[in-house]
């Protein structure tokens, strides 16, 4: 058989990580606030949306991240229902999805 070799690319894996999501507190009762907590963060455009466990969106935001690293971002949750929501992140090929539990009084 023949041999073929490929050219060899150089790739800069700096700003590069794995994406985390932080949710706080869990759940939510009297502070009537989530704060999600990003980490690994590429510089782009981010999606945060709020589902209910019926597949309802609550909320949705988008954010503009001009740097590497890491964010913190306040989602209110006055007004909504208790229950179980799933948060989703997602931006810049990069998706997330963390389970948290309001229990607004």
């Amino acid at each position: 058989g023949n041999n073929a070799f490929s050219v060899v690319k150089q790739v800069d894996m700096q700003g590069l990580g794995e994406l985390t999501v932080l949710l706080y507190p869990n759940p939510v009762t009297t502070e009537n606030k989530l704060n999600v907590q990003l980490t690994g963060l590429d510089a782009g455009t981010y999606t945060i949306t709020l589902v209910s466990s019926s597949g309802q969106k609550f909320k949705r935001m988008t954010y503009d991240i001009n740097y590497s690293g890491a964010g913190l971002v306040v989602l209110p949750t006055n007004g909504m229902p208790s229950g179980t929501y799933v948060v989703m992140v997602s931006g810049n090929n990069q998706h997330f999805s963390k389970t948290v539990v309001i229990a607004n009084q």
